[in-house]
């Protein structure tokens, strides 16, 4: 069985998880450049952070540890992704920025 790289893409404080990066033309970018190969096949994922992505705390049940301590250990298995650092990736616009710049360092 294949398993993917992944890419979890967060949005700012005032949109969905959705909203940006559609309207950026996400969708239309993966399709291309999987096609013309300088892409490989991937999962992109578009968590919805909804209050919690907006609040700077960093406690237990802060945006971030919720991200790594329950949505990637839910997500990763259940679509193949391959698990592994290296083919795992995070950008963010905005709020979404800062979150993934916070969880990246």
């Amino acid at each position: 069985h294949w398993h993917y790289p992944i890419l979890y893409l967060l949005h700012g404080s005032d949109a969905t998880g959705t909203d940006y990066w559609l309207k950026l033309g996400l969708a239309e970018a993966l399709d291309v450049g999987i096609r013309d190969g300088w892409l490989p096949p991937m999962l992109v994922v578009l968590p919805f952070g909804g209050d919690l992505a907006n609040l700077n705390y960093f406690g237990e049940r802060s945006f971030a540890n919720v991200l790594l301590k329950e949505l990637i250990p839910a997500v990763e298995p259940a679509f193949r992704a391959d698990g592994q650092r290296a083919t795992r990736a995070i950008g963010g616009i905005s709020r979404g920025g800062f979150w993934a710049f916070h969880l990246a360092f």
